[in-house]
């Protein structure tokens, strides 16, 4: 696998931002990326045999638009739906991909949930985040990010519909250059506690970050990243094992980093394809598994195919 390695050292330690002489700063030091490559080029990650595992259709939630693998629950996946569905997590089993069961919170609300990311705090709980960032018209004028613990579940609850209190933190954000744009990509940096969000229909689809340090504000601005040589980003995910993975509808990509290395270079850098048949109808997921040795891809429901589950190894 081609990896970034960012051997410049100096970069590699002032990202690690240690020691009370360090003075650099990972937010106002920054510098812009615009990496410039082909989508169709680039080198093949041949560390993925291209391994295309069927493992079932959910056909329950036929307007899928984001998935993540437990943290709490190993074997499983959370799932949402998009614009026109509740605020609900399906729970997936992913040895067969049967929805077991469904959580719903009518306290809140789903204007268009797209994507899902999951992570372990530092006081040991499996938190999730579901941003309300879809906009196919680009016309709202704010955006807003769910923060949760993983729902209980017991083996063996019932496939049925469960309705509970999320007791979800809603933070409300804009964009920097206040403008309203479509964005279904998620992902945070667990190292640093960072989200990063990835727009969807711009000529370039552009990065944003929420700052760790101002989580748990109720209003916040998503900062200007930078932005990539292709667009129709539908999902994204960054594993423990510092591997990203970002597709669109008819590629998957992946970029992997160091220990301590600067995340915002990496996204400068060029990622590499992961095996990838382009068949599904409308590729809307991406999810990793296995400490990052295999992926799950799934599709929206499109010309009367329903959402079907795949694992690439």
């Amino acid at each position: 696998m081609k990896k970034v390695l960012l051997l410049l050292l100096p970069l590699i330690s002032c990202s690690a931002e240690k020691g009370p002489g360090n003075s650099y700063d990972y937010w106002a030091d920054r510098e812009i990326f615009e990496p410039v490559y082909t989508i169709g080029q680039l080198p093949t990650d041949h560390e993925y045999g291209g391994k295309l595992k069927t493992l079932g259709q959910l056909s329950q939630i036929p307007e899928i638009s984001g998935l993540v693998e437990s943290g709490k629950y190993p074997g499983y996946a959370w799932g949402i739906e998009d614009s026109g569905n509740p605020a609900q997590l399906d729970l997936i089993r992913l040895q067969d991909g049967k929805l077991v069961a469904q959580f719903r919170d009518t306290t809140i609300q789903n204007i268009d949930w797209e994507d899902i990311a999951a992570w372990q705090d530092k006081s040991g709980k499996f938190r999730l985040a579901i941003p309300d960032i879809g906009d196919n018209n680009a016309q709202r004028g704010t955006y807003q990010l769910y923060l949760m613990d993983e729902p209980e579940f017991i083996s063996g609850m019932d496939s049925g519909l469960h309705f509970v209190d999320f007791k979800a933190f809603r933070k409300v954000f804009v964009y920097d250059d206040l403008k309203s744009r479509d964005a279904e990509a998620l992902f945070i940096d667990r190292e640093r506690g960072d989200f990063f969000i990835v727009s969807k229909r711009e000529t370039r689809s552009r990065v944003f970050a929420l700052k760790a340090e101002n989580l748990h504000n109720p209003w916040d601005t998503a900062i200007y990243c930078g932005s990539f040589p292709f667009n129709y980003v539908t999902a994204a995910d960054l594993s423990i094992e510092r591997k990203l993975i970002i597709r669109t509808y008819t590629f998957v990509m992946v970029w992997e980093w160091v220990e301590e290395s600067n995340l915002l270079q990496v996204l400068a850098g060029t990622p590499d394809q992961l095996p990838y048949d382009g068949l599904e109808p409308q590729g809307e997921s991406a999810a990793w598994a296995n400490q990052s040795k295999s992926y799950y891809l799934i599709s929206e429901e499109q010309l009367n195919i329903p959402p079907t589950l795949h694992e690439w190894e």
